[in-house]
């Protein structure tokens, strides 16, 4: 596998309270060689745990919409448990999604 050089531009990143959860948004450009991909990241800590999810998406320009690109089981997301919506919260399941995104993608 060839190392690349992965440039990411941040276009939000924002913690909130949902309905019943804990909710973390993380949208970025990224961007290595000649290809470039808009990214979210949406982590979804419900007060019920089997709730609870984490998924990249990848946006698709030719059918103006988000498409899930890669996700994490609620039993294995590390930021599923507690409280507060602050993005240092979340940090551990953002990487490993952006992990998966940039092996999928590039």
């Amino acid at each position: 596998m060839k190392a690349i050089k992965l440039l990411l531009a941040v276009i939000e990143e924002i913690g909130f309270a949902g309905r019943q959860s804990q909710e973390y948004k993380y949208t970025v450009k990224m961007t290595a060689d000649d290809k470039s991909y808009k990214v979210m990241i949406h982590i979804d800590c419900d007060s019920y745990d089997f709730q609870s999810s984490a998924i990249a998406y990848v946006w698709k320009d030719s059918a103006l919409e988000w498409s899930r690109v890669a996700s994490i089981p609620y039993t294995d997301m590390k930021s599923h448990r507690g409280m507060g919506h602050e993005p240092k919260r979340f940090q551990a399941d953002r990487d490993r999604l952006m992990e998966l995104t940039e092996k999928i993608l590039f």
